[in-house]
């Protein structure tokens, strides 16, 4: 599967359509593979604002602003909700990418899979949207951010 999503783009998204969620679900039941899955984990966001699942973790790092330090997400119970969040404008503003997750659980298995353990990258931590509306303190920059 490793291959297909590195090599056979199309015969994996069609893959991904399929059995995505199982593979979102196997990212908070398998630890042992968490880091292997993260790896074929796909999102929509808001870079192509489109329903489709097609973003990587990897790929939402590549397009990383410079002084950005944290892959940032949203919920939602459908996609048209988490898509039209009022807590984007910021984001869309500053022109940072953001995960659009339509699936209630999807957070969950997110924030605990994916927050606490580093990115494959070993260099940035995925950061709830709705977080920023309690920052915590002494976290200037998502003060900042309001």
């Amino acid at each position: 599967i490793e291959d297909l999503a590195d090599n056979q783009k199309e015969k994996f998204a069609t893959f991904w359509k399929e059995f995505g969620r199982c593979f979102k679900e196997g990212a908070g039941e398998d630890h042992a593979n968490r880091e292997r899955i993260a790896k074929l984990l796909r999102f929509a966001s808001t870079h192509a604002d489109t329903q489709e699942e097609n973003v990587s973790l990897a790929d939402c790092v590549s397009r990383m602003k410079e002084e950005q330090d944290k892959i940032y997400y949203v919920t939602g119970d459908t996609f048209q909700a988490a898509k039209s969040s009022p807590h984007l404008e910021i984001f869309r503003k500053k022109g940072i990418e953001v995960l659009l997750l339509s699936v209630p659980a999807l957070g969950y298995i997110v924030y605990y899979n994916l927050v606490a353990p580093r990115l494959p990258t070993g260099r940035r931590y995925v950061r709830e949207v709705n977080a920023l509306l309690q920052p915590r303190p002494g976290d200037e920059r998502l003060s900042a951010a309001r």
